[in-house]
């Protein structure tokens, strides 16, 4: 008998989820409008949920050998220094030889060159704590007792993300991980489908819960929301999770639309700072409550992602294929 040549196995590809990207989508609206200069004030609540999105959604999806989680995390660290060292230069020449700092070169401090970098250095430093307790064998197995160790120490966050590492991001990134033990998203999403009402009724019941609880807390004397564990954040992550949901069951079109802005979300998160950079040279341009700017950014830089990636298929994979999405 001749042996047949064996055929070279592939895996298969990663199945995604429509409504996880079209919720990325969602915060990334937020994100990106608090960052015109023109947003309404509520709208940095509404910040604080799309952070919360962000970082439950790398811990559920970071990789449990702790070899893979330390590779990732030294990708993405490439990564944020490249984009340093782009934001640092192009800061430089503009300003025609500004002040150098090495902390605001690297993100670090409210003055920073692209103050969305501070957002990488966190996924740095957590998955690079997460691939050693991997290595220790403290996770996935004690993940719930990590969560509610760093929940203690969230309280004693006083300063901005931009200036230190904050323990409350590190328990939500801790919680996405441990979520992902208690539940499956293919099953997850498979039961919301078919429970439409569920989505409708979950919905409602966290806008209410979100205007009702300050408003018991100041009628019983209590401070609800004046330590930095993020309640309320996650409260508005979940609402926009069942947002997405909703857009996915009733209206598919538009969901696979923000779901492509959702796919290319660390390419638009660190480079709309640069192109938001006009607004801030040329204020006149700067329109009271531009809702325009993030939704016109949103579609230009999924755009300009999907070229790239077209034409430098091998580059942008080199650049952006160890992100946590």
């Amino acid at each position: 008998m001749v042996p047949t040549p064996r055929t070279r196995e592939t895996a298969p590809p990663r199945h995604r989820e429509t409504w996880v990207d079209a919720a990325r989508c969602i915060a990334m609206f937020f994100v990106i409008w608090l960052h015109t200069g023109k947003s309404p004030e509520y709208n940095e609540e509404l910040v604080g949920g799309a952070l919360c999105l962000f970082f439950i959604f790398a811990g559920y999806f970071v990789p449990h050998q702790a070899g893979r989680c330390a590779a990732r995390a030294l990708g993405m660290l490439w990564l944020w220094v490249i984009w340093s060292l782009l934001s640092a230069g192009l800061y430089m020449l503009f300003k025609q030889g500004g002040v150098w700092s090495w902390a605001r070169f690297v993100g670090w401090g409210e003055s920073a060159y692209n103050p969305p970098l501070w957002f990488l250095r966190s996924l740095v430093v957590y998955q690079l704590l997460a691939a050693g307790m991997l290595a220790l064998q403290l996770l996935p197995r004690h993940c719930w007792l990590v969560v509610a160790f760093l929940a203690s120490l969230a309280y004693t966050c006083e300063y901005s993300q931009h200036i230190t590492l904050r323990f409350d991001w590190m328990m939500v990134f801790m919680l996405g991980f441990a979520l992902r033990q208690a539940v499956d998203l293919v099953s997850l999403s498979r039961w919301l489908r078919e429970n439409s009402v569920v989505l409708t009724v979950a919905c409602v019941l966290l806008l209410v819960q979100i205007h009702a609880l300050p408003v018991l807390g100041a009628a019983l004397d209590m401070a609800v929301y004046t330590c930095s564990l993020p309640v309320k954040s996650l409260d508005y992550c979940i609402l926009y999770s069942l947002i997405a949901m909703c857009l996915v069951r009733w209206l598919p079109r538009v969901a696979e639309s923000m779901a492509q802005a959702g796919r290319s979300m660390i390419f638009c998160y660190i480079t709309h700072s640069i192109v938001l950079a006009v607004f801030y040279c040329y204020p006149q341009l700067n329109f009271a409550r531009n809702v325009w700017v993030p939704v016109l950014l949103l579609a230009v830089l999924t755009w300009l992602y999907g070229f790239l990636n077209r034409l430098f298929p091998r580059a942008m994979r080199f650049l952006f294929g160890c992100t946590p999405w």
